[in-house]
């Protein structure tokens, strides 16, 4: 996902135009809707108003270079260090997951809310 498709994502599951999220950034309207055609880039110090306005940390937004397994896991391994996450799912007869049935839960209920949002608007 790109930059400005992060930023549109996250301006969509807090319900705002691309206008007012300018308005919160200090940033034209315009220049959003650039970011999120992808026609711009913004600099790290718009990036900052934008993440601030929307609520979102700044590497939120950023680019990831995922592109492995190893990549994934990194990223949840870290996320698991920072956060109550849980990993279940069905378990075999020894007790083990069994990978297809795997899921991950927060007990954080505003990350679950963000991520329920997240997923209607993915839809």
């Amino acid at each position: 996902m790109t930059v400005g498709e992060k930023i549109k994502t996250f301006r969509t599951i807090r319900g705002i135009s691309q206008n007012m999220l300018g308005e919160l950034a200090g940033i034209g309207g315009t220049t959003i809707l650039k970011y999120e055609l992808g026609i711009q880039n913004p600099k790290p110090d718009q990036l900052l108003k934008i993440a601030n306005a929307l609520g979102v940390s700044i590497n939120v937004l950023t680019d990831f270079d995922i592109e492995t397994a190893s990549d994934v896991l990194t990223l949840l391994f870290k996320m698991d260090e920072q956060i109550d996450m849980e990993i279940d799912g069905e378990k075999d007869t020894d007790g083990n997951l069994l990978p297809d049935t795997i899921c991950i839960r927060f007990k954080h209920p505003e990350i679950n809310n963000r991520l329920a949002k997240f997923a209607k608007a993915k839809k």
